[in-house]
């Protein structure tokens, strides 16, 4: 156990897996996006976002809740550890059974033959819920770092060698079961929380009041982030959500591979300061502004070289995809910094707040998704995703300053003023750009590349917010 580790070198440790986990990502997608079809995706899609439900369900915010507070003993480990089980058992059995609703939702019967296997990574990843959490808890982010990229790279290597076969969505379903199995053992294996014959439930009294909340705004969450693929598959066909998914997971590469570096470490390391406002205040202030920085960078290069991000890992067979992943990129700016605003507020103890947060933006999301699936076609409904994203963010900000830390939202806008900034100026930059006519799509990719990374880098000179960056690389104390 490391109580000492800093912020930032648990995000030197993080970004050191994935970087490498992303180099492997994009490879493992590019072949499989070549082998298996847009239909084969969304039909796998379509199930995957049950499984998430289920595994956020049986969550009940206890990961979380451990990982916060400090007074938990290893007896009470073992009592919530326990608890998960039997949860993860019942979990497991009623979403075997609920593969038949989605196979007459969905009008294909290959879900009844899916969600069997499906409910294996549920059963994992709902076992896994307290091994990771002690390992964050413990801030062994080592063992997590080696963890995922060993698992994702073999696994990876498998589910190609399962495409190419011709096993088909299987082959995605396997990787989804082999990835929560694998983790699983790792974990317990590294933390070993004792199964109990008779856990006390005092235990999970102790916790409660600070993870209902966590439960209720996981739930919403997954509404959120989850009610888009559920109805453009359920209204728009597989075909089409499979074009969809493929764009929005797109804009999750630079979500979690840059705020993703950090965001994973922030609540272990800050709920240590869960009583000083100031200090937390300050770290999100320069998170936030880093991570606005990077994902205003981002997304206007998602969005300025949509065609040829696309065309080159995907191929042309994806071209549906480009307008959805157009329109989706903004996201990324807003996104990425909504990312850390989770952390925050369980580092301050606020999970009643971060609820209405949820709420709020849920109910957002589905006017959004709903009012697009109307217009009738997958780029409306990344039109409005996009907007409901920044509606989010808004949302997040004034619910975080006012109630979390209790400070003007007019101090906290001034403050964050250089990440609307730059956003506007990239934006600017690339409308008034000619047409570029590079017929290469490599060449016409890196000339976007170097002409949206030097406005970025000017402003950056001109402002000096080079020195937020220069800030990582010092020493602390």
């Amino acid at each position: 156990m490391n109580k000492d580790m800093s912020i930032k070198k648990a995000a030197i440790i993080n970004a050191a897996s994935k970087y490498l986990n992303v180099i492997f990502q994009l490879i493992i997608s590019a072949i499989l996006a070549r082998i298996l079809t847009p239909q084969e995706y969304g039909t796998v899609a379509v199930i995957i976002v049950f499984t998430t439900f289920f595994t956020t369900l049986a969550n009940v915010g206890f990961g979380t809740a451990v990982i916060q507070n400090k007074t938990l003993t290893k007896d009470d480990i073992d009592n919530i550890y326990t608890y998960t089980v039997y949860i993860a058992l019942c979990i497991g059995i009623i979403f075997c059974a609920f593969s038949f609703p989605i196979s007459v939702l969905y009008n294909n019967p290959i879900y009844i033959k899916l969600g069997p296997l499906l409910a294996i990574a549920v059963l994992f990843n709902v076992l896994n819920m307290i091994p990771n959490s002690l390992l964050m808890r413990d801030k062994n982010f080592i063992a997590v770092a080696v963890r995922t990229v060993i698992v994702y790279v073999s696994v990876g290597i498998l589910t190609i060698i399962l495409a190419i076969l011709g096993y088909n969505y299987y082959a995605l379903v396997i990787q989804a079961v082999l990835t929560a199995v694998l983790t699983f053992f790792w974990n317990y294996a590294t933390t070993r929380p004792k199964f109990k014959k008779k856990p006390s439930i005092q235990s999970i009294r102790i916790i409660w009041s600070y993870s209902m909340y966590k439960f209720a705004e996981n739930t919403i969450s997954y509404l959120s982030n989850n009610l888009d693929n559920m109805l453009v598959g359920r209204y728009l066909g597989e075909a089409q959500l499979g074009y969809y998914n493929t764009a929005y997971n797109l804009t999750n590469y630079p979500i979690s591979n840059l705020s993703g570096v950090i965001t994973p470490i922030l609540h272990p390391i800050l709920a240590d300061h869960q009583d000083d406002k100031a200090y937390l205040f300050e770290k999100y202030l320069y998170i936030h502004n880093v991570l606005g920085l990077l994902g205003a960078y981002a997304a206007v290069l998602c969005y300025y070289a949509s065609y040829e991000i696309i065309y080159i890992i995907y191929g042309p067979s994806w071209a549906s995809s480009v307008n959805c992943f157009k329109l989706l990129s903004f996201i990324v700016f807003t996104k990425m910094i909504n990312s850390c605003t989770s952390a925050i507020f369980q580092s301050l103890g606020e999970t009643k707040v971060l609820f209405y947060s949820s709420s709020i933006n849920t109910a957002i999301t589905i006017v959004a998704i709903v009012s697009g699936i109307i217009m009738g076609n997958i780029e409306h409904v990344a039109l409005n995703v996009s907007l409901a994203f920044a509606a989010h963010y808004v949302m997040a900000q004034v619910l975080l300053t006012k109630y979390g830390f209790k400070i003007p939202i007019c101090k906290f806008i001034y403050d964050a003023r250089h990440v609307f900034g730059v956003f506007i100026a990239l934006i600017f930059s690339i409308i008034i750009l000619p047409d570029i006519s590079f017929n290469n799509l490599i060449i016409r990719f890196i000339f976007k590349l170097v002409y949206v990374t030097a406005i970025f880098g000017a402003y950056l000179l001109i402002t000096k917010q080079y020195k937020l960056f220069l800030n990582m690389l010092k020493r602390e104390k």
